[in-house]
């Protein structure tokens, strides 16, 4: 809906959800998807059933079907993605706001929700961003995700990844209307390929126990955890990813 010019998202009622045509992926299918980036990203799945998903969908539903669907890594009804990716046991509500990350802790939720939000940014669909992950917030389920703003208290560096991410899914047309196809998937390495009629991209993740080399790169346009980067080549340290031009 449109409000003083503003795009603004809403929840849809289910009469209205029953509505939408067949072609659209329905909502489990991309609950299931993101519950499985968030699995690999943790490390508790090798990434082959996400290999496996992605294709599912990428040949049941046109390019343009999935350009429109909405990529979710928390939401208000849901944990805080860092608090998914890090500890995403549920409990009772007493118990849960006695529970509290370390420095190290959080730290290390930061950097799985860098490449959770990689991926959310680099598969088909429009990345809608839940208030606050950007900034660093964390919060388990109801009423725990939806604290104040942490206005003056934002991770700066977090907020400049996503702002990369946003400027490369708005100018990229590969990551914006492009189809995908998995290359790799399982042995905790993800590999798609984001390709239109103007551009190939690649998306590269690493979470394996080891370094990941792979050759045909080409330009690199974004990464974490690089351990070199050399014409045509390019080495993930664990927990690396990447995103680089390609045939």
């Amino acid at each position: 809906m449109d409000i003083l010019g503003l795009d603004v998202l809403a929840d849809i009622e289910a009469s209205a959800a029953r509505a939408v045509p067949a072609l659209l992926p329905d909502v489990t299918t991309l609950v299931v998807l993101f519950a499985l980036v968030e699995g690999f990203v943790r490390g508790d799945a090798d990434g082959a059933d996400l290999g496996e998903r992605i294709m599912t969908l990428a040949e049941n539903y046109p390019a343009d079907v999935l350009a429109c669907v909405m990529n979710v890594l928390s939401t208000h009804d849901t944990p805080r993605a860092i608090n998914a990716l890090l500890d995403p046991r549920d409990g009772e509500r007493a118990e849960l706001a006695k529970r509290q990350f370390s420095d190290a802790e959080l730290s290390r939720g930061k950097e799985l929700l860098r490449m959770a939000a990689f991926l959310q940014f680099t598969l088909p669909g429009i990345a809608c961003v839940y208030y606050g992950d950007e900034a660093g917030m964390t919060g388990y389920r109801d009423p725990f995700n939806r604290k104040y703003y942490p206005w003056g208290q934002e991770d700066e560096s977090l907020q400049a990844f996503y702002r990369t991410l946003a400027k490369l899914k708005k100018t990229l047309p590969a990551l914006r209307r492009g189809d995908v196809t998995v290359m790799e998937a399982g042995g905790g390495r993800l590999m798609f390929r984001r390709s239109c009629e103007a551009q190939t991209l690649c998306v590269c993740c690493n979470q394996s126990d080891a370094p990941w080399e792979f050759a045909g790169a080409g330009e690199l346009l974004l990464g974490g955890r690089l351990l070199s980067v050399l014409p045509g080549r390019i080495r993930l340290d664990a927990g690396g990813y990447c995103l680089v031009t390609g045939k």
